[in-house]
């Protein structure tokens, strides 16, 4: 499997501003790791 990275930039065109607005309030948010979402090492 490839990992790929995507700006909001780059999808601005196809999103609604609510969906821009909800990626940009989700890449600022910290990962908080638990038993079954554990950090990968």
């Amino acid at each position: 499997m490839k990992m790929v990275n995507v700006s909001c930039k780059e999808l601005n065109a196809e999103l609604t501003r609510e969906e821009l607005e909800e990626l940009e309030n989700a890449a600022a948010r910290t990962i908080k790791y638990d038993e079954d979402s554990p950090e990968m090492t």
